[in-house]
């Protein structure tokens, strides 16, 4: 018996809820559901928190311990071309069908 099975992916969404904040959430999950992508975004707000990145700025959108953008809230078009370079480099493509 197998019991092997990949996490779902976390994406990491960091801001304090500004409008630009509200803007990239709102474009990441359409991006998200144009490449039929099942991943979980976590959204980290709080200032110390938010200190732990490599990060100048906020907006921001994190996958993997790697800061993907930050202080730009990017169209649906760019964030899906962002999104499928990172998951066909990432080990977990396979759970993503063909980007």
């Amino acid at each position: 018996m197998n019991n092997f099975h990949k996490e779902i992916p976390r994406l990491k969404l960091l801001g304090v809820g500004s409008s630009e904040m509200r803007a990239l959430k709102t474009n990441l999950l359409l991006a998200l559901q144009e490449l039929g992508l099942n991943v979980i975004i976590e959204e980290i707000e709080e200032f110390e928190k938010l200190m732990q990145y490599d990060i100048s700025g906020i907006p921001a959108l994190s996958f993997d311990g790697k800061v993907l953008l930050q202080k730009q809230v990017p169209s649906v078009e760019v964030l899906k071309d962002i999104l499928k370079l990172e998951f066909n480099h990432s080990n977990n493509s396979e759970n993503f069908g063909d980007l």
